[in-house]
């Protein structure tokens, strides 16, 4: 599985995942921010994130915009997978 991960994901922007997951984490706990809103603002914080990463390193802006998509999209889909384990009923 990770190997099939990191063929998408650059390597440089593999830290953002657990970034995202901190910074969903927070939200989620913040009142002010609806439960809907969270993947949408991961998503921005991590195309944001990546687009940084990959220009500062010498990529262009589109690579860092599909990093920060998946990123975003790995961090909220493993919190689910997470969640939806612990609340597994037999």
């Amino acid at each position: 599985m990770e190997d099939m991960l990191m063929t998408y994901l650059v390597e440089n922007c593999a830290i953002v995942v657990p970034v995202l997951w901190c910074i969903g984490a927070a939200l989620k706990r913040t009142p002010k921010v609806a439960d809907w809103l969270i993947p949408y603002l991961l998503g921005a914080a991590g195309i944001a994130f990546c687009v940084t990463i990959t220009l500062t390193t010498g990529g262009r802006a589109v690579d860092g915009i599909m990093q920060g998509v998946i990123t975003a999209g790995v961090a909220v889909y493993g919190n689910q997978l997470v969640k939806q384990a612990a609340n597994k009923k037999e």
